[in-house]
């Protein structure tokens, strides 16, 4: 049913890809095709927000630029699709609260 305790994981000391914030936990994702993950370190809020489909446009980009420096477009990550986020990087399927 989608329903559970909540998960709970100690953040690491890392900074934010997207907001250079101390305090992340780490992201896998295959691209589309590809032979090896991209680990992503996010804070709590950019994690909520990428898994919700929820980034605001200004963390979107950013993020679609640090991809960018590894060769990759955000059509390659799943959560970062087209059919979730238009050009601009707004929220087309944000997930409910």
């Amino acid at each position: 049913m989608g329903e559970g305790e909540p998960l709970i994981e100690r953040a690491e000391k890392n900074q934010c890809i997207v907001c250079s914030r101390v305090g992340t936990l780490r992201f896998l994702t295959y691209p589309l095709r590809a032979k090896a993950p991209v680990e992503m370190d996010l804070c709590p809020e950019h994690l909520r927000a990428l898994v919700g489909r929820r980034l605001r446009p200004e963390a979107y980009r950013r993020l679609c630029r640090r991809l960018a420096q590894l060769r990759l477009s955000s059509g390659e990550i799943f959560l970062l699709h087209d059919a979730f986020y238009d050009k601009n990087g707004r929220a087309l399927q944000p997930t409910v609260d």
